[in-house]
């Protein structure tokens, strides 16, 4: 396993410092610009050896991506896959900003992916069916209020 994607004290050092900046951001109600994407996953990598670090902090080659004012819009992050590595991560990331902004908690793991058919949720959502995707969240969020 690479080390940027091995479970280590660095890796949840930095997904802990990446996750209270995005609960920063959630808290002033901010609307995530594609510089904080770029932020968070090169804050998720930082330390780490990337198999190419020059694609940590960027987009890879996806024309126009960089110029989008606000990813409010966007729900296809991780179909987007716009970094070399660390997408999924992003995604939970993604996905917990929005529960702080709307005043809930956190809920989706950032290390190791989480499971309860997170994964075949997010198969689902890649084909297009969602319900899913939000059937996992609404549980996550639905554990974590109890």
């Amino acid at each position: 396993m690479a080390d940027w994607d091995e479970d280590s004290p660095k890796l949840r050092a930095n997904l802990a410092g990446a996750l209270r900046e995005v609960r920063d951001v959630a808290a002033n109600r901010n609307i995530p610009s594609a510089s904080d994407a770029l932020q968070w996953q090169s804050d998720t990598m930082k330390g780490l050896k990337a198999p190419d670090a020059k694609y940590v902090g960027r987009f890879r080659g996806t024309k126009g991506l960089r110029e989008s004012a606000g990813f409010d819009r966007l729900t296809e992050w991780v179909r987007i896959h716009p970094f070399a590595n660390g997408n999924g991560r992003t995604a939970r990331l993604w996905a917990n900003y929005v529960l702080m902004r709307y005043g809930l908690p956190p809920v989706v793991r950032l290390r190791p992916r989480p499971d309860g058919g997170y994964g075949a949720a997010g198969a689902a959502a890649m084909a297009g069916d969602w319900e899913p995707t939000a059937a996992v969240f609404r549980k996550l969020l639905l554990d974590e209020l109890s």
